[in-house]
């Protein structure tokens, strides 16, 4: 409409006029000769309201044509200018109807135009306001009736917000009357606009972005779901389906063990064991001969697989149920059914996170677990985590091995006392093999176990290579009070091993023929010994072949696979078995709140453990410690900082305070704080802080990683002065969750550990208390003098002031602890400061 009026007016209008624009080019219709039509028309109707001082244009009148040049004569072409002027005003009325729904539409926020919606920016949540229209200045002609006044439409309330107070509709104002005058040509009055019609068209607008949502969520729905299906092979969330997924991810598992073993040998190795620990890899509950004992280690340590697989399932189904303004879980429906939402679907939408939550395996052990001679990526934990990765990414769970072994190390007190600052708090089982420098320590044994237990993941403890009836005990302690703890069945296992071919007296041909994990492996009923090969393939020779720690006591490849892939056994069937019973379980009850239904009573059991009396401590709670809260050490969080490697607080920068992060790298390749070689520390002038130093010797020059870990140790010697170490700094408070109130300033320190115990004359040891002199040196902590140190276990002494075991905070909340070397040519280590 709005088109013709402009063309019947330029036709009137370019009849009667010659009109030029730019000098050059006439304008007269018809419009086909104008030059460049589609601007032309935009550049004349600017010419009708603009002057043409200003645009450049000369508009010259011509009198009117004779009747025959018009193509009418006479009446008919009066009647025909009639016909026109009547068509010209009824496009002009329609096309003012149009104008003013559209722009009311705009100003309501319910014009669906995408080009509308383009052109202007749109603000979220801010309600429009209505525009007063300006009233005109009154005129000499007659008024015109005055129409009602139209109500805006209440705008939509911000969200959280009460709808605003209606408005009372003002009264028409009244003007005075005048005298009567012959009626004008009436012109038509516009459509009205009252509120009704406008809601009747939000409504239509609203039911079709209804529509084009529901339209579009089902199809991004619906690939999502086929983007999931294909990345986990079939549907995760179901619980029947997440089962056939993790057996069919298990079959491959075994099949791929059958390759590597040969079908033979892996049937007589596991299959046609009688045992029923055979399908967990010959580990099982430390209780399970007892038939009074209140807990099951395979119960908890399902319930904990459980816990896992609906943390994924969970994370997943909130993901989807708020994917792009869709609700995929509950029906494919759109959150916001009116909202303008682009019908364009974006590949990231698409994107499957794979690790949806985290399974851990940390490994605590000495030399021999630690992998020592072997490659680092050839230890027990890195074949538990080959083997297992596949089973549990199945159901949307990351298996993570992490190796914390460290070579000539006893699992306490140290280890044990400063768990968190070595394993972190996230870990769901904790793995013990310290059987070589433990030796009958059981206290040992029971104070790792019991911290690692009550650390936040409630870790499942699981033993290795126990050998002691003693150790055997403890474990069934834990698992007496409510911690799943897991042993090796020696018998079973005796069985496997028994099956192992035996090399000796065959020919290197039959040799070659037999699978890789049982080639050259016994020689003589020797495992990794003798000949023909086992001693000279026991390790690997694929690169850096002089490493160190290729020793007669430690474990070469084939162990470590065995042994590793009897961990993958159980982890994998404890998930399978797990995924089992949460078909039932998923019948009655959501997956959210079955979640939150395991978590609160792995909870309540951990407490109910934490508040029964400690097990026997041997001589950890002997003479020596009378007067001190043994139970205290066992159940507080305490804080340690310790220098050695791996340790979690040294990886993330918490133990040193920067940016330097990073975790197992090469020798050489570390991007966390290395500290500084022991030669340096010797020769570098005091800063009244502790340095950070390192044994060189300990590193190996190698590509790839071989012996991540490292003793190092906090350094003063005499040129130093007095030197400060403060526990716990900034980071440590964060880190740790540290609460004042629950430390009562017990403080432990251990010694910088010297190979097999060989330290140098100029090696001041601390825990010896016959250096303990003021001639050799003197420490305080928050200026108060130690006047006593108490050994506790080998490696670490509890240090007592005048007054007794414990020390004040300083007004940090923190405690200062500060050395002065006083004898020539000596020095002093720290391996690790604790404090409870």
């Amino acid at each position: 409409c709005v088109g013709i009026a402009i063309v019947v007016c330029m036709h009137r209008c370019c009849h009667r006029y010659h009109c030029y624009i730019d000098d050059n080019i006439p304008v007269s219709l018809p419009f086909r000769e104008i030059h460049g039509a589609s601007n032309q028309l935009i550049r004349f109707i600017v010419v009708l309201s603009i002057p043409n001082e200003i645009m450049g244009i000369r508009v010259q009148q011509r009198p009117d044509p004779p009747a025959s040049a018009l193509g009418v004569s006479g009446e008919n072409g009066s009647m025909r200018r009639i016909q026109g002027t009547v068509m010209i005003l009824v496009c002009l009325s329609a096309a003012l109807f149009y104008w003013t729904t559209k722009v009311s539409e705009l100003e309501t926020g319910t014009l669906p135009s995408n080009d509308v919606i383009k052109a202007v920016p749109v603000l979220e949540n801010v309600p429009s306001v209505p525009v007063a229209t300006p009233t005109p200045p009154p005129t000499e002609a007659a008024p015109l009736p005055t129409p009602p006044p139209v109500q805006p439409p209440t705008p939509p309330p911000a969200p959280g917000l009460p709808p605003p107070t209606p408005q009372p509709t003002p009264p028409p104002t009244q003007k005075p009357e005048s005298p009567p005058t012959p009626p004008p040509t009436q012109k038509p009055e516009p459509p009205p606009t009252e509120a009704p019609v406008q809601a009747a068209a939000a409504a239509a607008n609203n039911n079709d972005n209804t529509k084009k949502a529901e339209e579009r969520c089902a199809q991004i729905c619906m690939k999502r779901k086929d983007a999931r299906n294909k990345h986990f092979g079939g549907n995760v969330l179901e619980p029947k389906a997440a089962l056939g997924m993790a057996k069919k991810a298990q079959d491959k598992m075994i099949n791929k063990l059958r390759q590597d073993y040969g079908a033979n040998y892996f049937k007589a190795m596991f299959e046609d064991n009688p045992s029923p620990t055979k399908k967990y890899g010959f580990y099982m509950d430390a209780n399970r001969d007892k038939a009074d004992v209140e807990f099951s280690s395979h119960k908890i340590a399902k319930d904990k697989m459980k816990i896992k697989v609906l943390e994924a399932q969970v994370k997943l189904m909130q993901t989807e149920q708020k994917l792009e303004g869709c609700d995929c879980i509950n029906g494919n429906k759109p959150l916001n059914p009116t909202a303008q939402l682009s019908m364009d679907i974006k590949d990231e939408f698409l994107n499957i996170e794979s690790n949806l939550a985290s399974f851990v395996w940390m490994t605590g052990g000495h030399s021999a677990s630690a992998g020592h001679g072997n490659m680092f990526n050839e230890s027990y934990t890195a074949f538990a985590e080959y083997a297992a990765k596949d089973v549990f990414a199945s159901v949307g769970i990351e298996y993570k091995g992490q190796n914390y072994a460290m070579g000539g190390t006893r699992s306490g007190p140290e280890i044990a006392f400063c768990n968190r600052a070595v394993f972190g708090y996230e870990y769901d089982v904790l793995s013990w093999d310290y059987g070589m420098t433990d030796g009958k320590r059981y206290e040992q044994l029971m104070a790792y176990l019991y911290r690692g237990a009550t650390s936040p993941g409630h870790p499942i403890v699981h033993g290795v290579n126990l050998g002691h009836a003693g150790r055997v005990e403890r474990l069934q302690q834990i698992g007496e009070m409510g911690i799943a703890s897991f042993i090796l069945d020696e018998a079973a296992y005796k069985g496997a091993r028994d099956a192992i071919p035996d090399t000796e007296g065959m020919s290197d041909a039959d040799i070659d023929k037999l699978p890789p994990f049982v080639r050259s492996f016994k020689c003589g009923n020797q495992l990794e010994k003798g000949e023909p090969h086992c001693s000279d393939d026991k390790y690997t020779k694929y690169t850096c072949v002089a490493r160190k720690g290729k020793v007669s006591w430690h474990p070469g490849i084939k162990w470590h696979a065995l042994t590793g892939n009897q961990m993958a056994m159980l982890t994998t069937q404890l998930l399978v078995d797990a995924l089992g019973e949460l078909v039932v379980d998923l019948e009655a009850n959501d997956p959210a709140n079955l979640l939150k239904k395991l978590k609160n009573e792995d909870k309540a059991r951990v407490e109910a453990f934490k508040a029964m009396p400690i097990p026997p401590m041997g001589d950890m709670a002997d003479d020596r410690l009378e007067g001190m809260d043994i139970e205290h050490f066992l159940k507080s969080e305490g804080i340690c900082k310790t220098g050695r490697t791996p340790s979690k607080t040294r990886y993330e920068g918490i133990l040193t305070e920067t940016n330097k992060v990073g975790g197992f790298s090469p020798a050489g390749e570390e991007t966390y704080e290395v500290g500084i070689p022991i030669e340096d520390a010797k020769q570098a002038p005091g800063n009244g802080v502790m340095k950070l130093a390192y044994n060189p010797g300990n590193r190996e020059n190698c590509p790839f990683i071989v012996k991540p870990d490292y003793k190092d140790f906090f350094y003063v010697d005499k040129k130093d002065g007095v030197s400060k170490l403060t526990i716990p700094n900034e980071r440590e408070k964060k880190a740790f969750h540290y609460d004042p109130s629950k430390i009562k300033g017990y403080m432990m320190v251990c010694t910088g550990v010297c190979d097999f115990g060989e330290c140098k004359k100029s090696d001041i040891s601390y825990r010896d208390v016959e250096q303990f002199k003021p001639e050799n040196y003197e420490m305080k902590v928050n200026d108060v003098l130690v006047t006593k140190i108490v050994p506790m276990g080998e490696e670490c002494v509890l240090l007592h002031n005048a007054k007794g075991p414990t020390f004040q905070k300083n007004s940090k909340q923190a405690f200062d602890i500060t050395v002065k070397v006083n004898a020539d040519g000596k020095y002093m280590r720290m391996g690790a400061v604790a404090v409870f």
